[in-house]
């Protein structure tokens, strides 16, 4: 066999694992390649380019076809109010009409556009100025150079509240723009330094990379505070909805934040390229480059299998403590915080709780069983339904509980806040007379 049998043969194989991994992972396929860059407009849907022309196409979910659009640019943005295009020799900037091959002429020379929400930016190519657009041929400077420029919300077409933020040239410091309606030249200084930044454009994320470590940090504008999430990635990405991803330094693995700092989960790879959008995320494969959607993770089941504590003949004394063991069965279980507790009483509250770490660290596949730690319940009055805590009748109390199993998250002082309810199981308890 010669040897460029071989490569091809370990291509085909490689595609045909990757193909694999992917419907495993609830990957669609949407376009075969070679792929170029993809964009995404929550209000006009889907497009992408073709690495070998840059033609960009616009996909239709109705019957799956591309449609050719337009012919190459330097770069593509899609806002909510319309797709552009900046010519490649950067001479034009250009808006789509929705009719194939329709573009109209709505700026001159740039060497950058930027874009998001309601808001297009463009560079101009002499001083590196920022200037935002208005109305076709009409622009308004509102700052001076940046290495880049994202948008944060898509809350309205107001320019406050659409969070403009930018990297310097030298990428040493962050600034948020705060002009109004008067497009006032008022920056403020947030952050820095940074190799990169990121943003989602509903106004759930601003992100960026430690220039150092690569490490990601998330800013929360109301406390003006920079939270690191994340190690190094090749790249990352958020769309509309608020959820952020991220692709491996080597291309190897896609993953997605799960809200909690360093809590990421394998949900795809490898892969070339990411790309995020409406409420998706997209991937470029290697080699072929095509072009695939994610889907989601497959649903979490988790359920409780058995629940161990004494029980009839035996009965316990009021002030004595219980051993209860609680296993559990899950499958396709994120990794993620657990909460079990004991709930009695109505309206219901709860006796105790513990908290658990899923053992894998990642996505498990299959089912498992896993057992939290024994908990020590202190049989008091409380169960105790019918009466108060000063009357006790002769004989055996039943005392109706129930496990329950949530997923939750800490507030910003460090208290539980449950999320979901994935499971419960009621059970009894003997209690006699003390």
């Amino acid at each position: 066999m010669t040897l460029l049998k071989k490569v091809m043969l370990i291509l085909c194989f490689l595609t045909m694992l990757f193909i694999a991994q992917c419907a495993q992972a609830g990957w669609e396929k949407l376009w075969d390649g070679p792929v170029g860059t993809v964009v995404c407009s929550s209000d006009l849907g889907l497009f992408a380019t073709r690495q070998d022309t840059g033609d960009i196409y616009r996909y239709s979910p109705s019957n799956q076809h591309w449609e050719k659009i337009g012919g190459p640019a330097k770069k593509f943005i899609a806002t909510k109010d319309g797709l552009y295009g900046l010519s490649p020799d950067g001479q034009g900037i250009w808006k789509f009409t929705g009719n194939p091959e329709e573009w109209i002429q709505i700026g001159g020379p740039a060497s950058a556009i930027y874009g998001g929400g309601h808001v297009l930016l463009a560079m101009n190519p002499d001083t590196g100025d920022l200037y935002l657009y208005i109305n076709p041929m009409e622009w308004i400077k509102i700052g001076g150079p940046g290495k880049k420029f994202v948008v944060t919300d898509s809350q309205s077409r107001s320019v406050v509240a659409e969070k403009i933020v930018g990297l310097s040239p030298d990428s040493n410091s962050i600034w948020a723009y705060g002009g109004g309606y008067d497009y006032t030249t008022t920056w403020k200084k947030i952050g820095g330094p940074a190799k990169e930044i990121y943003s989602s454009t509903s106004g759930h994320g601003l992100y960026a990379t430690n220039p150092e470590t690569g490490d990601l940090y998330n800013y929360e504008f109301p406390e003006n505070k920079w939270t690191r999430i994340g190690g190094p990635g090749k790249m990352f990405a958020a769309n509309d909805s608020g959820n952020l991803f991220g692709l491996s330094n080597d291309g190897s693995i896609v993953w997605e934040y799960m809200g909690v700092p360093d809590d990421w989960v394998q949900i795809g790879g490898p892969a070339k390229e990411i790309y995020a959008g409406c409420s998706d995320l997209y991937l470029v494969s290697r080699g072929q480059r095509n072009l695939f959607r994610y889907q989601g993770r497959a649903a979490a089941e988790v359920n409780i299998s058995s629940i161990q504590y004494p029980a009839a003949p035996e009965t316990l004394r009021v002030a004595e403590t219980v051993p209860i063991v609680v296993t559990i069965e899950y499958d396709n279980l994120a990794k993620s915080k657990l909460l079990l507790r004991f709930v009695y009483g109505d309206p219901p509250t709860y006796q105790s709780s513990i908290v658990v770490l899923t053992p894998s660290g990642t996505t498990l596949s299959g089912s498992d069983t896993y057992q939290f730690r024994p908990l020590t319940y202190v049989v008091d009055s409380g169960p105790n339904e019918s009466l108060s805590s000063s009357v006790w009748p002769e004989g055996i109390n039943e005392w109706h509980l129930k496990a329950e199993i949530w997923t939750f998250h800490y507030d910003s002082v460090g208290h539980n806040i449950l999320d979901e309810l994935l499971t419960s199981r009621a059970f009894t308890l003997l209690v006699e007379k003390p």
